[in-house]
């Protein structure tokens, strides 16, 4: 196993663990979580939720790694509340993933769409590593580490790099690849499927907005993703004396309304169940009302909905605020304004 594969099994297990502890861990966290003293400085991942406050790093033994460390732990005592989880792999070396080329990325392309005549199935997971090693090539400072289909596919959306069209087609391709690396290998990929995804793959080899350090696709202001801060639960009681709660950015804006609930308790219970299931893609439901204007319901695993969004008027806007809410849902902290 490579020293990226050993990685990845050890962030998995440390993610298991401290999780059945009750933390809430966050991979690959967005600047907005770290304290202060940390901007700038990529960890693993963090566990929130419960105190203290855990700084997740997979270390090696190598010098860069352990001064890596060593300045973690210099500013981790500067604050309160915060800790260091350290996991150390015992690998001498970095073993990255070797850098991709464009002609590369097109022969694999190539070759996907000419097996996928006889498998599509395995034309699928060659366009799917062509599509990997394109994002790792245009933007190795965010992808440089194996990456999971839905974080790529999140990013680009977020950035404007796909469209929502595009965005669920791919997410749709990216359940099928989950499936058929895990053993189900009867499920129906079809050429098409296999061709389009090369051609749009390759649209993007020739995309400015992919490259590193251009300007990104302007975003609606009153989204998350242009505020600092998760915003917040506000749980309260209605003039029924029923209890809901409403999530809110940082700028005072309704992204999500519960119904209404005869317990408080079961309206806590409603909040946990957003955190646990907004970071979740299936779990929207994308709808469009009779006045033309765009809204989602947020479900839990059983169907149930937990929570109905503000109305958007176009369908992007919509799916941003999905993806807002994916990214910063889950850390959001509960206001009491009920009794």
């Amino acid at each position: 196993m490579t020293t990226n594969g050993i990685h990845e099994v050890l962030l998995d297990a440390t993610v298991r663990k401290l999780s059945a502890e009750g933390y809430s861990v966050v991979v690959e966290p967005e600047q907005s979580i770290l304290p202060p003293i940390l901007q700038g400085f990529r960890p693993d991942a963090v566990a929130i939720g419960k105190e203290p406050k855990l700084i997740v790093e997979i270390a090696t033994e190598s010098q860069a790694s352990a001064a890596r460390v060593k300045s973690l732990q210099e500013s981790l005592k500067k604050i309160s509340g915060w800790k260091l989880h350290l996991v150390l792999s015992r690998v001498g070396r970095e073993d990255l993933l070797a850098a991709v080329s464009d002609n590369r990325i097109a022969r694999t392309l190539n070759k996907a769409v000419e097996v996928a005549d006889i498998e599509p199935q395995a034309g699928l997971l060659l366009c799917w590593a062509a599509f990997e090693a394109l994002s790792r090539a245009r933007r190795p400072s965010e992808f440089s580490r194996p990456q999971s289909p839905g974080r790529i596919i999140d990013r680009f959306s977020a950035r404007g790099i796909i469209s929502s069209h595009e965005a669920s087609f791919l997410r749709k391709l990216a359940n099928m690849r989950n499936a058929i690396i895990h053993g189900d290998l009867v499920h129906g990929v079809s050429k098409r499927d296999v061709t389009r995804f090369s051609d749009l793959t390759r649209k993007l080899m020739d995309s400015v907005n992919l490259v590193a350090g251009t300007e990104e696709t302007e975003r609606d202001s009153s989204l998350w993703e242009r505020i600092e801060g998760a915003g917040k639960f506000e749980l309260y009681a209605d003039r029924r004396g029923e209890y809901r709660y409403r999530l809110k950015s940082a700028n005072g804006e309704i992204i999500l309304v519960s119904e209404g609930y005869k317990q408080r308790s079961s309206a806590e219970n409603a909040i946990e169940s957003v955190k646990k299931n907004a970071s979740i893609a299936r779990r929207y439901d994308r709808k469009e009302a009779k006045s033309g204007e765009y809204f989602f319901n947020l479900k839990a695993s059983n169907g149930q909905v937990i929570g109905t969004s503000n109305f958007y008027r176009a369908s992007e806007a919509r799916d941003r605020a999905i993806e807002a809410m994916m990214n910063s849902a889950r850390i959001a902290p509960i206001s009491i304004l009920a009794g």
